[in-house]
């Protein structure tokens, strides 16, 4: 265990950037995703019932008084429910918290990310205590060979949905 902590240690040291990266993207992220949220919510907060649903893919009765009773259907509206619970509760706590949110989350898969890492290379047979580690980035993405006299393990981030409105930016990890 002193081990796989000094190792994190380690490698949280040489990461400190890709970290910096990953939160600054996150955060550019996290107000474009803001605004195309708003942008959904100004479009259904002044629909009547039955229209936001509707608008959410839900069939409604021809009567326009509720939905049409079908499982499939009322599946589709607990769905579109639960989209504009979240689409509500968003703009509501404003865009400061979503940000704020999307960096807390960011930094705990950054932690996560470093505890799998540090499995990984473990479960490939690098002895800690003559480990030689060498770093370097290529772009935003970051290799890491870790050494010792037998084995020899890279470590490779990808970056990750960088441009994706669904998906906050974030680094994906290969061991070789």
């Amino acid at each position: 265990m002193e081990n796989s902590n000094n190792l994190i240690s380690i490698i949280r040291n040489e990461t400190e950037t890709l970290k910096n990266e990953l939160i600054q993207q996150t955060i550019t992220w996290a107000n474009t995703s803001f605004n195309g949220i708003k942008s959904k919510y100004e479009k259904v907060k002044g629909l009547k019932f039955v229209d936001r649903y509707e608008l959410l893919g839900v069939e409604i009765t021809e009567d326009r008084k509720d939905i049409v009773d079908t499982i499939s259907n009322k599946n589709k509206y607990y769905k579109a429910q639960k989209t504009l619970s979240n689409l509500f509760s968003i703009v509501d706590n404003g865009l400061e918290a979503y940000v704020q949110k999307a960096i807390k989350k960011a930094n705990k898969h950054y932690e996560d990310s470093l505890i799998k890492l540090v499995s990984r290379i473990y479960r490939k047979g690098i002895v800690a205590s003559n480990m030689k580690l060498v770093s370097g980035y290529v772009g935003i993405n970051l290799e890491i060979t870790l050494s010792d006299e037998r084995n020899s393990v890279t470590a490779k981030t990808i970056w990750c949905a960088e441009d994706s409105n669904l998906v906050s930016p974030h680094y994906r990890y290969i061991i070789n």
